[in-house]
């Protein structure tokens, strides 16, 4: 639509400069023949106005009431010229067919000056074109670091939180373990030092029983406290991506769609990652592996592929692919090795069966 603009005001502008002139049948079909004429320069393109336009300035040679719409060939030729860089010539070649009414000064007089305000009216064009062009590039550009740079925040945070999750869980991991060191024996030295006076002592044998029974109640939940503390702070996620992070061979990538996993699961699942990734180190040529972990309703699977050539790997499992079976038998699980456009592990553990471990 916008390059409807200049082409249209030129027209008007020829058309007003010589209304009074058009007395004749002459004049109207002169009037829809420049309409038609622009009409087919902008069905044809701008890249094959020009021979289009050449005619037309002929015809205005040969049909004089054509001629007071010579500027139109101008502006147009002009446009061509500075969008394809080619056939300079072509742009003053309005200047021959102007010849013809030289006898009639007024009319020459305002048809060059139309004829140059044409020329002027498609370098503006041009110039306007270009400058929208790297507008709509500078938006483009600065849409896309935008997303860059909200990609690179959004990642930022991910990176953010992971940190402060795994200081948490290393952090509840030191606390259980300074539990189970230091109050745990401080109880379990109480508790011999309490069956040593039932011995030694005959007498007031009750308020010992007590006191022991009291500690072992105390030890007890200790106990129970530190397993839970430890339990909670197991996260499948962050010590995949810890073993992935510490992993040179290839890259590897993490895909985790799962809730927390009982601990059975978690520590099977981490030793089976060790050791497939231990495998693809020593006998892959991979360039890149993929561990998925996921949940359905009745089951949880984990995944590990790269894109090694089969022929890489021996035909005959290893101790590592027989202890990774092992584990996923002895939680009631299914263990499946495919050789096709890589190497795939292919393991589920079912809820139910890993609920009654």
């Amino acid at each position: 639509m916008k390059r409807l603009v200049f082409p249209a005001i030129l027209w008007l502008l020829c058309l007003l400069i010589h209304l009074p002139g058009i007395s004749d049948l002459l004049q109207v079909l002169a009037l829809l023949l420049s309409l038609s004429y622009a009409a087919l320069v902008l069905y044809v393109g701008p890249s094959r106005i020009w021979p289009v336009c050449i005619a037309a300035q002929i015809l205005c040679v040969l049909f004089p009431p054509l001629q007071p719409y010579l500027p139109l060939s101008a502006y147009l030729l002009t446009s061509f010229v500075l969008q394809e860089r080619r056939l300079k010539p072509l742009a003053f070649t309005w200047i021959l067919p102007l010849l013809a009414v030289l006898p009639n000064f007024y009319q020459t007089f305002s048809l060059l000056c139309l004829c140059l305000l044409g020329m002027l009216l498609a370098y503006c064009s041009f110039a306007l074109e270009a400058q929208y062009r790297r507008f709509y590039a500078l938006q483009d550009n600065t849409r896309k670091e935008a997303r860059a740079l909200e990609q690179k925040n959004r990642l930022l945070l991910e990176k953010q939180d992971y940190q402060v999750q795994l200081a948490t869980l290393t952090e509840r991991n030191r606390i259980a373990r300074e539990i189970h060191d230091n109050v745990g024996h401080l109880l379990t030295r109480a508790l011999f030092q309490i069956s040593a006076l039932q011995v030694i002592q005959t007498d007031n044998q009750e308020p010992l029983a007590l006191i022991k029974t009291t500690l072992e109640d105390a030890m007890t939940n200790i106990r129970a406290s530190v397993h839970d503390l430890h339990d909670d702070a197991l996260d499948l996620q962050l010590e995949l991506q810890k073993i992935i992070e510490a992993f040179p061979a290839c890259l590897v990538t993490l895909r985790y769609e799962c809730s927390p996993v009982p601990p059975a699961i978690h520590y099977c699942f981490i030793a089976v990652a060790k050791e497939a990734l231990s495998n693809i180190a020593r006998h892959s040529n991979a360039t890149q592996a993929q561990i998925s972990v996921l949940e359905h309703p009745a089951l949880y699977q984990m995944v590990i592929q790269d894109n090694g050539a089969a022929g890489a790997k021996s035909s005959q499992p290893g101790i590592g692919l027989q202890s990774i079976e092992e584990r996923v038998t002895a939680l009631q699980g299914v263990f499946r090795i495919q050789q096709d456009h890589g190497y795939r592990l292919f393991i589920s553990i079912p809820k139910k069966e890993e609920a009654n471990h």
